[in-house]
């Protein structure tokens, strides 16, 4: 389980490093490249923090879905091997 436990983190960790680093590129890019005004750059930000929430709730949800199904398979599992 603990083995589990710390893959699943590693891989939740690579996925945040990967947006907070496009994130961050993009920013860069609008502040720099295309030399937008102030104004444009909150937008690039309160964009990244409603993109930020809505990729959270969506591993939430996912992760809860995964884990009913896991949890009813094994209960499935352990109904079957139950002796009659």
């Amino acid at each position: 389980m603990r083995r589990r436990t710390y893959l699943s983190s590693g891989w939740n960790a690579l996925a945040w490093g990967v947006f907070g680093l496009a994130y961050g590129l993009t920013l860069l890019y609008v502040v720099f490249v295309l030399d937008a005004p102030a104004s444009e750059v909150v937008l690039v930000l309160a964009t990244g923090v409603q993109m930020s929430d809505f990729v959270a709730a969506t591993v939430n949800e996912v992760g809860f879905i995964r884990g009913v199904f896991l949890t009813g398979a094994r209960r499935l599992a352990w109904l079957e091997t139950m002796p009659q």
